[in-house]
């Protein structure tokens, strides 16, 4: 049996010659090993992702020329863009010693956790943590509920019922969204579903009909801002 090499990769470092961190799996053992900072190899803990398996050549340089990242956590903001260049969401992202990430998101009032990272959307810019904080009040501005009530409702259908929207806002209503999945209605993010053909329109009325034949349990992704 021989030592087994990983590459451990995510959002921030994607590519496996230059990973978030590069882990050991020595011959005959289940505990992994990180090369750290100081080209040592120390015990790394559980691991929740092994990442790319690595050998050969990309082996050699990682560990004659790559520089190892600390262990530590990083931050990174982003902000969501619409057509028209207006900022719509913004996302927080940031890993664990193990370079998994997750993600919590600005969409109308406040932050709520997303869970692991999905980092969703192109037209994304990354910004600072005070250019973030100054962008919120603009993402609640132009999240709010159409002036004159009216929406635009969808069944977003992929081979099953996923969800039901209502948009409102833009040229054509789908600027900004909410959608549900039973009894209350949760700010989201969703440039272009509504021109992809995975939603369909429906009426107020169906779209009523359809939230009621969902569990009662929206509030389940009613997540709160971490302390």
């Amino acid at each position: 049996m021989r030592d087994r090499y990983f590459a451990v990769v995510n959002h921030f470092h994607p590519e496996v010659t230059d990973p978030f961190l590069l882990l050991r799996e020595p011959a005959g053992s289940r505990r992994f090993e990180r090369y750290d900072e100081n080209r040592d190899w120390v015990p790394a803990g559980r691991q929740w992702s092994l990442g790319e398996p690595v050998g050969g050549e990309v082996l050699d340089r990682l560990l004659t020329s790559w520089t190892p990242r600390p262990s530590r956590i990083e931050h990174r903001y982003y902000a969501f863009l619409d057509d028209e260049g207006d900022p719509m969401r913004l996302a927080h992202l940031w890993n664990d010693a193990n370079g998994v990430l997750a993600e919590r998101t600005f969409v109308s009032d406040r932050w709520r956790v997303v869970g692991p990272c999905v980092f969703e959307g192109d037209r994304r810019v990354e910004i600072g943590a005070e250019r973030a904080r100054e962008l919120e009040e603009s993402v609640t501005h132009l999240n709010r509920t159409p002036a004159d009530g009216r929406y635009r409702y969808w069944a977003v259908v992929d081979h099953v019922l996923q969800r039901v929207l209502r948009t409102w806002g833009g040229d054509d209503g789908t600027r900004c969204a909410e959608w549900s999945m039973g009894p209350g209605w949760h700010r989201v993010h969703v440039l272009g579903v509504a021109h992809h053909g995975s939603a369909w329109p429906i009426t107020e009325e169906r779209a009523n009909e359809l939230r009621r034949s969902f569990p009662a349990a929206a509030t389940l992704f009613d997540c709160h801002q971490p302390s």
